[in-house]
């Protein structure tokens, strides 16, 4: 199953680089995405998500303005999601916490952060012209609640032929009329070197795999010519998977 996932990544590319390394002004502007990643106490995971789901049940009330996605690995790690318009947002997204965390209470508050081992914040983009949305998608939203990362580390200075092949795909999946979709986006502030990643989604672990084979097959070998072109770049390669955790996530009106 695991090969079959390395013959369909190429085709999904989400990528993450660092800043610098960017310069696409032609292309059409994607939304800028920030992350917090938190690293969780595992005997404490239990304390991390009732208080969680605490604090989150107070952003309705006090009209909190960003919508949050949030996933795990399941391995404790929780991922948070905001979709900003610029990178200063993520100073009005913490001074928006501040009078949510005063009603949280001190003594909540400091419960919370004492469950939290390790934790970081970074930015990234999506890239619509290598992303690919179906006229019609085999699943909504709200059923894609697992997620594949295949996170690819590129050669440096190979990010011109990274974009070329990645631009390859839309066309290819348009082609052969594939039914799901993919999000692609770059690192930023906060990734350094050449990271790509790959997204896919499913309904649940047994949903994804079904599709990934489905899609191997149909992109054939044009896809797996460009999956050893993409290959020839890649320096070392990360394997992650995630599931949504909808009570711990939050959409701004």
């Amino acid at each position: 199953m695991k090969q079959k996932l390395i013959s369909i990544t190429i085709c999904l590319i989400v990528c993450f680089y660092f800043t610098t390394s960017m310069g696409q002004d032609t292309e059409p502007e994607g939304q800028l995405w920030l992350c917090w990643e938190a690293t969780v106490n595992p005997a404490l995971n239990t304390q991390f998500i009732d208080l969680q789901v605490d604090l989150h049940g107070l952003f309705k009330e006090n009209d909190f303005p960003y919508t949050i996605s949030t996933w795990t690995d399941r391995n404790f790690h929780y991922y948070f999601f905001y979709p900003v318009k610029t990178y200063d947002d993520k100073n009005g997204i913490w001074g928006a916490f501040g009078p949510i965390a005063q009603q949280f209470g001190e003594e909540k508050w400091n419960k919370m952060w004492e469950t939290v081992t390790d934790h970081k914040t970074y930015f990234l983009k999506s890239h619509p012209e290598m992303s690919y949305t179906p006229e019609v998608r085999r699943m909504a939203n709200h059923e894609s609640t697992f997620a594949i990362w295949d996170m690819f580390y590129m050669i440096p200075g190979k990010e011109d032929e990274v974009y070329a092949l990645g631009k390859e795909v839309p066309a290819l999946l348009k082609n052969i009329n594939y039914d799901d979709n993919f999000l692609m986006l770059t690192g930023d502030v906060g990734y350094e070197g050449s990271l790509f990643i790959v997204i896919l989604y499913g309904k649940h672990p047994a949903d994804f795999w079904t599709q990934n084979e489905k899609m191997s097959e149909l992109m054939g070998e044009e896809g797996k010519k460009i999956f050893q072109q993409w290959v020839s770049l890649t320096k070392k390669r990360e394997y992650r998977q995630f599931w949504k955790v909808e009570k711990l996530s939050y959409v701004a009106e």
